[in-house]
């Protein structure tokens, strides 16, 4: 059999063999010098100069990774135990974690996360975590008007928060969670303050969307 010629290789795309008696058989140069084997030198690879057989020098390509996707990062509430300016202990899947804020957490976040708050924590792919929401633990004054009811909070003093469930009864005295920050009022009324962290009825698919919806996962997590 006659050895394949260059102008075969780049047809066929296959690398060349010798044959028990043919000796060894090389590729064609290309312009660079390099064997040709009939990969397009516009394919987006990354080249390294390698060698398959005693005497065939080849060229190996391998595939840029693929970018993360946080865009599918999953969020679950936690407690806050311990809080610094840059990150806090809390309490998550029956254990204790360091999360980091998010970048575009409000600071000063000393002043405005305490021990006690739920916070929502997002989970990258990759398994990073970060705080990216914060609910305040508020308690009931008593009804406004329909659908709105008036709240003392620590940090804000009386308030005025829409209900997030029109038909949800609130007592006076009662603690609720509540925040700010989310599209279509000043303040919202979720859920009574619960004993878990996962028993918590509160907003995380109104602050995926929030995030989801201005490109906010990819600078949360620092990518």
């Amino acid at each position: 059999m006659a050895a394949s010629t260059g102008r075969d290789l780049r047809a066929t795309g296959r690398t060349p063999t010798a044959g028990p008696s043919q000796g060894h058989v090389r590729a064609q140069p290309g312009e660079d010098g390099q064997p040709d084997l009939g990969v397009p030198r516009s394919c987006p690879v990354r080249w390294a100069s390698g060698f398959v057989g005693p005497a065939i020098p080849v060229r190996f390509w391998s595939m840029p990774t693929p970018p993360l996707d946080v865009s599918r990062s999953s969020l679950r509430c936690a407690s806050v135990l311990r809080v610094g300016e840059d990150a806090c202990d809390v309490w998550v899947g029956q254990q204790v974690i360091r999360m980091v804020f998010a970048p575009m957490f409000p600071t000063p976040r000393t002043e405005r996360v305490a021990l006690g708050h739920l916070v929502a924590v997002a989970t990258a792919p990759d398994g990073r975590g970060v705080i990216v929401w914060r609910w305040f633990d508020a308690v009931v004054l008593g009804r406004y008007e329909p659908g709105l009811v008036r709240l003392w909070e620590p940090a804000h003093g009386e308030i005025v928060a829409q209900l997030r469930d029109p038909a949800q009864h609130v007592e006076p005295g009662a603690r609720v969670y509540a925040s700010s920050g989310l599209p279509g009022a000043d303040w919202w009324v979720a859920g009574p303050v619960a004993a878990t962290p996962d028993g918590a009825a509160v907003e995380l698919h109104e602050v995926d969307a929030l995030y989801g919806g201005n490109d906010l996962w990819t600078s949360a997590f620092g990518s």
